[in-house]
């Protein structure tokens, strides 16, 4: 069975998140520190000097053991340092797409 265009794909992005007309890095998976998800996000400030229309959507809730042993934490981390960089914006944190 085929899925729905509509269900899927770039036009779930844009009308899930607002992301029309932009260009999309995406991460998805449990979230951990070993994905290195903060180091696309210190890459943000210049990616965006040179691309401004990029957004980064990282979608995944946190790896269990992680969550276990320090709550959200790591996604709180990965939120702060978006705001200290000035990206905020441009990063979209969900738990699915």
């Amino acid at each position: 069975m085929e899925c729905p265009t509509s269900l899927h794909g770039p036009q779930l992005l844009q009308d899930k998140f607002g992301t029309e007309g932009k260009f999309v890095l995406l991460t998805f998976g449990l979230l951990s520190p070993n994905k290195g998800i903060e180091y696309v996000i210190r890459a943000l400030p210049a990616i965006l000097a040179r691309h401004p229309n990029v957004v980064y959507i990282v979608s995944g809730v946190t790896h269990p053991h992680i969550r276990r042993r320090e709550g959200e934490r790591y996604r709180e981390q990965l939120q702060a340092l978006a705001a200290e960089l000035g990206v905020s914006d441009q990063l979209i944190l969900t738990t699915a797409l």
